[in-house]
């Protein structure tokens, strides 16, 4: 029986990587997963250094380079869901990059950084994210994934 569960869910998730395949999007384009849909609005590299989005912290310095990816994602599904895994930035040699800590304190005024909230079923909901990349990072993508820990992966071209 354990062998079984074992399969099942090795091919479960060979299908998810497997998506990861499907095709991309561009920035201004909607990218259509199981339970979602995501549109990259607008994507800039914001350079070495950010000032806060308020009088109380201080300016930001990058490792690499700041990039700032907003986006909109849409519940596509019949009941509220949550987003478990935030965006990721990959380049083109594949490695991959967490949005920076604090990021809230570095977006623009009434921007929005994704938390653990519920987006209600058709309910569209816009977020900005800050990265840091290296200098070198070339390639940039967007990864996003649907709303389970083991939902379809899909990558958004940034054109950086």
């Amino acid at each position: 029986m354990k062998r079984v569960v074992f399969a099942m869910l090795l091919v479960a998730c060979s299908k998810r990587e497997a998506s990861s395949a499907a095709p991309s999007a561009k920035v201004g384009e909607p990218l259509k997963l199981e339970d979602s849909t995501w549109i990259v609005v607008d994507v800039k590299d914001v350079g070495k250094k950010v000032e806060p989005n308020n009088a109380f912290a201080e300016s930001k310095e990058a490792a690499g380079h700041f990039v700032l990816v907003r986006y909109k994602v849409t519940n596509r599904g019949k009941k509220p869901e949550s987003i478990l895994e935030p965006p990721k930035l990959l380049d083109d040699k594949a490695r991959e990059y967490g949005r920076d800590d604090g990021e809230a304190l570095y977006v623009p005024p009434k921007s929005k950084t994704l938390g653990i909230e519920q987006l209600d079923p058709g309910v569209e909901k816009e977020y900005a994210t800050l990265f840091d990349a290296p200098v070198e990072a070339k390639g940039l993508k967007l990864q996003v994934r649907g709303f389970s820990l083991l939902g379809e992966k899909r990558i958004v071209e940034l054109g950086l």
